[in-house]
């Protein structure tokens, strides 16, 4: 009988790498933690649900509470009342300028830009927009498509509209000539409200 107790005992008990796979695990875990806890530039809860939407620029949640508003004046742009502390993303690769600052706050930009450049004989694109921000990249820095770029302070911008957060799409000429683009803009949301 000891025998078989001492075999089963043996085949039950855990091998040296099985430990070490667990400790491995557990490692990952908390690196992990550390990392969207610690050093990441959102918070967790903007990570699960944060990601930019069908419109590129907004989490998926804002993406059809825009409107179509007259700013500046006899400009086609995409009015939003959005909450503090929303992100806005790149809608595609470019560099970002933040410009202006707030009244309300010396601390917060009110507009920015990502351009991408044009290249050989083609075109580029800007998207414009208007907004009280906190910049979360530096200015005049390289940003992918999809990357957090403003958190939104949340003040009126344009009285008119009530809008917080305006933007425009523009297409950019080899000339460096800006003309407003509403097709890229449909591109993005739907214009015909």
């Amino acid at each position: 009988m000891t025998e078989i107790d001492d075999e089963l005992a043996r085949k039950l008990k855990p091998e040296p790498t099985m430990w070490i796979a667990i400790g491995i695990f557990f490692l990952m875990v908390a690196t992990s933690l550390v990392y969207v806890y610690g050093f990441h530039r959102e918070p967790f809860s903007s990570m699960l649900s944060g990601r930019p939407g069908s419109c590129a620029v907004l989490s998926k949640q804002y993406c059809d509470k825009g409107r179509v508003v007259d700013y500046p004046a006899g400009q086609t742009s995409v009015g939003f009342d959005l909450p503090k502390g929303t992100y806005v993303y790149a809608p595609f690769s470019g560099i970002f300028i933040a410009t202006g600052t707030a009244e309300s706050d010396p601390g917060l930009n009110t507009e920015g830009e990502i351009v991408l450049m044009p290249f050989g004989d083609s075109g580029g694109e800007m998207f414009h927009f208007a907004g009280e921000f906190k910049p979360l990249v530096v200015s005049r820095s390289n940003v992918q498509t999809g990357e957090p770029i403003a958190e939104l302070g949340g003040n009126v911008i344009d009285r008119q509209s009530k809008s917080n957060f305006l933007l425009q799409f523009y297409g950019l000429s080899m000339q460096g000539r800006l003309s407003s683009s509403t097709a890229i803009l449909a591109q993005y949301f739907n214009t015909t409200q």
